[in-house]
């Protein structure tokens, strides 16, 4: 029994990582982008300038997902979870356009394709500073949206790969040590 459900989660990883490699992200609404308006939204109800509020919000959402996530085990859902947790084949094509419009020395247009890369002000970058921001995000965020989705979903099928993209997530929205969210975050 464990080694056939087993073999069945990872047939769905690898299903779930060719739908990546064939289309990319969903283009229009993401369950990753939902999230992080759910998410939004109810950061307008919990939020207060607290540690104990913060891990309410972080607990809700994540335990929203796993528990959505427990209730799906086939290789369908599998497969599923995983391609929309994983962001590697979007970013390798953001990541490849950059490095076309800086070796054309299109520096104004690298500068407009940054933020789908990192959270970086481009105006002040010059196209050494842009080159070492994509690097640095497309290396980060192949670990976040390549490496460690593909581990989670193998090791813990569909509810561990929506509980990790869900902290993910939740990390990059409310996981600043800005003025808002240094208790909160």
């Amino acid at each position: 029994m464990f080694a056939t459900t087993r073999r069945a989660r990872i047939a769905g990883v690898l299903v779930g990582y060719l739908v990546d490699l064939a289309l990319g992200d969903p283009k229009r609404g993401h369950p990753v982008a939902l999230f992080g308006q759910a998410a939004a939204g109810l950061e307008r109800v919990t939020y207060r300038d607290s540690k104990v509020a913060g891990a309410l919000h972080v607990g809700l959402m994540v335990a929203a997902v796993t528990l959505l996530g427990t209730a799906f085990r086939s290789i369908a859902a599998t497969a599923t979870a995983t391609w929309i947790c994983l962001g590697g084949t979007s970013l390798a094509r953001t990541g490849l356009e950059m490095s076309r419009l800086l070796e054309r020395g299109d520096v104004e247009a690298a500068r407009r394709l940054l933020p789908s890369l990192c959270g970086r002000d481009p105006a002040q970058l010059d196209g050494a500073g842009l080159t070492r921001a994509a690097l640095e995000s497309v290396a980060e965020n192949t670990s976040d949206a390549q490496v460690a989705p593909l581990l989670w979903a193998t090791a813990g099928g569909v509810p561990a790969v929506l509980a990790y993209r869900g902290i993910n997530t939740l990390d990059s929205m409310i996981g600043h040590r800005s003025r808002r969210y240094i208790r909160f975050g």
